[in-house]
């Protein structure tokens, strides 16, 4: 049983309006596929750009899809299906400015982003740089962070980069 199967199930995606502009029940269909693939062919016929997030825009399924991202998180997953996930919560949280964006209000994706808060460490810890941009930005401590990262005995590449332009 996977977490975001059934996260994916309780939701009612044709409810929520999709950034096309059509109800959201295709979303389902796409993170069920992302979740399940297997090679890399797989995932980037997966594309959430317009229907999740447009750049940093968002839309009203954009926290509801990311609740279903942040539990596919704690599962087994390609390391590019991972990526993406990453890439699109970064994208869905750093547009958030205003009160609202297209009736959603700003803070409900780095809500949605901070229920996976610990994998999201974790995950900066293995290497995917992109986890730890995500901490920084929902208000993870970044402390908590490099303690942990000082603690590998092999760190991952981008720990290097984040040193440079976090300690000048």
């Amino acid at each position: 049983m996977r977490l975001s199967t059934l996260e994916i199930d309780r939701i009612d995606w044709d409810s929520y309006e999709c950034g096309c502009g059509r109800p959201a029940g295709h979303l389902a269909t796409d993170l069920r596929n992302l979740i399940s693939a297997n090679t890399e062919e797989k995932i980037r016929r997966v594309d959430f750009e317009g229907h999740v997030e447009h750049g940093t825009i968002i839309f009203e399924v954009t926290p509801v899809a990311i609740t279903v991202m942040v539990a596919a998180l704690s599962e087994e997953l390609h390391p590019e299906a991972r990526h993406k996930l990453h890439t699109t919560i970064l994208r869905s949280i750093s547009g958030e400015g205003e009160e609202m964006v297209n009736g959603t209000p700003v803070g409900a994706c780095a809500s949605a982003a901070r229920a996976g808060l610990w994998q999201l460490y974790k995950d900066a810890a293995e290497g995917f740089g992109v986890a730890a941009l995500i901490v920084n930005i929902i208000g993870g401590e970044r402390a908590r962070l490099e303690y942990f990262i000082s603690r590998l005995e092999d760190p991952p590449e981008w720990v290097g980069n984040w040193n440079k332009l976090n300690h000048k």
